[in-house]
Formats: C-alpha cells, structure tokens, sequence
C-alpha cells in the first residue's frame, strides 16, 4: 500500500472514513488560574462582547438614504408647526372662555 502525506505533519490517522487524530499535547490550567483569570477579564470580556454585539447588530440596519432623511424631517416639522398653531388656538379659546365665564 502507497503511503500518503498528510497535509498536517502533527496529525496522524487521518482518513475518508474518519477523522484525524491530533497528537500534540497542551499545557492544561489549573483551576486556581482560571478562576483568576476569569476575575480579572469577566467585567472587561463582558464589555468586549457587548460591544461586539452592538456592532454585530448595527451591520444589520438599513439605514436610510439623504432623501428619505430630508423628507422625514420635513414631514415631522410640518407636523409639529401644525399641532403648536391647533394648540396655541385651543388655549386662546378655552382662555378666552374661562374670562368670558369668570371662573
């Protein structure tokens, strides 16, 4: 049988009907040392994904175009100018009806 290279020399084993088999060892922590770790960096790792998310979701906005800006802007400007003129005539009257009255 033809021997084959692996495209990664620290993996062995590797084949179509199974998965490669890593033989490299890993300095393991200990539980004191991820229990430090996880007190220094919890507040900072919380703040880093919240942050990460805020950016995560602000890729998924369609923001909208100068023209829509403008238009709506418009749009809410006529809108208050018209309630404060229907306000201002509102108070003139009931003003003027609670003179006319005398309460």
């Amino acid at each position: 049988m033809a021997e084959h290279g692996t495209p990664n020399p620290g993996v062995v084993g590797s084949t179509p009907a199974g998965p490669a088999i890593c033989f490299e060892v890993k300095k393991m922590a200990t539980v004191k040392q991820i229990k430090a770790a996880k007190k220094k960096t919890g507040i900072i790792r919380k703040i880093r994904n919240f942050f990460r998310e805020v950016r995560a979701e602000l890729k998924k906005v369609i923001w909208p175009s100068k023209e829509e800006v403008a238009k709506y802007t418009g749009a809410v400007l006529l809108i208050v100018a018209i309630l404060g003129i229907f306000i201002t005539i509102v108070d003139q009257i009931v003003s003027f009806l609670t003179k006319f009255l005398g309460w």
